[in-house]
């Protein structure tokens, strides 16, 4: 199903860009990572779920399905996370859709739901407990989140990226 219009962008992430699509999630964005698809079900998986396909491999972006077979496709030249993001956020001006973070799994792509102490206690270690406020759940792949490293590591590159669009977003 095609994203409706003004709703946020869903993205298909091929296997050169696992890192940006664990990214994209912790963003609030809808991404699908496929790490050994062959081009042509990658692009029928984008069309068929209208999602818009994210790749570094210019000779996909020759096959006739992308544009005016109905495959939106973005074609990213960075080699990095946060270059990746910046031709992203130049294409498709995803800052307006950056909400409260995370809100989906890094790991599955799943939604996170947010958990009352009581329900954490028996999921996260008690230094967590002791140490953080709040606590999400994805439902999908039973993987808690909390602001731990992996936090402080996404919120850097969103600083960096922030000073790449000129200290706005």
């Amino acid at each position: 199903m095609p994203s409706e219009p003004g709703s946020p962008p869903r993205f298909l992430a091929d296997s050169m860009l696992g890192r940006l699509a664990r990214y994209l999630r912790f963003l609030g964005f809808d991404t699908m990572y496929e790490r050994e698809t062959p081009d042509a079900l990658l692009l029928a998986s984008a069309h068929r779920e209208g999602r818009i396909l994210l790749s570094r491999d210019t000779g996909l972006f020759k096959m006739r399905a992308i544009g005016s077979g109905g495959v939106r496709a973005l074609l990213l030249r960075s080699s990095d996370t946060v270059g990746q993001l910046r031709e992203m956020d130049v294409e498709m001006g995803l800052g307006g859709f950056v909400g409260r973070l995370p809100a989906r799994c890094v790991d599955c792509n799943g939604p996170l739901e947010e958990l009352e102490p009581a329900e954490a206690r028996q999921l996260v270690p008690t230094f967590v407990l002791a140490t953080q406020i709040e606590i999400s759940y994805c439902p999908c792949c039973n993987h808690s989140v909390w602001r731990g490293s992996h936090w402080v590591n996404f919120v850097e590159i969103l600083a960096r990226l922030r000073e790449l669009r000129g200290g706005s977003g």
